[in-house]
C-alpha cells in the first residue's frame, strides 16, 4: 500500500466510525423522547430509518474508498452523482414504508424520523468530505 491508499483507509475509517455514531446518538435521542412519551409506535420507524442510514453510509464510504483509490478524477462525478442516487433509494423507501403502513399518524411519524436523519447525515457527508478534499490538496 502506497501513502495515498493509507490516507484514503484512515479517511474511510474515521468516516464510518463518525457517521456510525451519529447514527447511534439520533437514534438514543429518539428513543428517549419515545420513553418519555411512552410510546412505542416508532419503533419499526426508527428500525427502518436505522438500517437505511447505516446501509447508505456505509455503501456511501466503500464506494468513495474505491473511487479515491483507483481513479481520484472521478470524484466530482461521485460527490454529484452519490446523494441524488441516496435520495431516490430514500423517496423508495418512504413509498414502500407509506404502502405497507397506511396509518396516517405512523407515516407521518416515519417520514418525520427519517427526514430528519437523511438531513443530518447528507450535511455530515458535505462537510466531512469537503475537508476531506481540502486536505488532499
Amino acid at each position: 500500500m502506497n501513502a495515498i491508499d493509507n490516507r484514503v483507509q484512515t479517511s474511510f475509517r474515521r468516516y464510518l466510525k463518525q457517521s456510525l455514531w451519529m447514527i447511534v446518538g439520533m437514534a438514543l435521542v429518539v428513543l428517549a423522547f419515545m420513553s418519555i412519551k411512552f410510546s412505542t409506535d416508532l419503533v419499526n420507524a426508527l428500525i427502518v430509518t436505522v438500517l437505511f442510514s447505516m446501509f447508505s453510509s456505509i455503501t456511501y464510504g466503500l464506494v468513495w474508498k474505491r473511487i479515491a483509490v483507483h481513479s481520484p478524477a472521478a470524484l466530482t462525478k461521485f460527490f454529484l452523482a452519490a446523494p441524488a442516487v441516496r435520495m431516490v433509494v430514500a423517496a423508495v423507501v418512504m413509498g414502500v414504508w407509506c404502502y405497507v403502513v397506511r396509518d396516517t399518524a405512523a407515516i407521518k411519524s416515519f417520514v418525520l424520523i427519517f427526514f430528519v436523519f437523511y438531513l443530518i447525515l447528507l450535511v455530515f457527508d458535505c462537510v466531512f468530505f469537503a475537508r476531506q478534499e481540502k486536505r488532499n490538496k
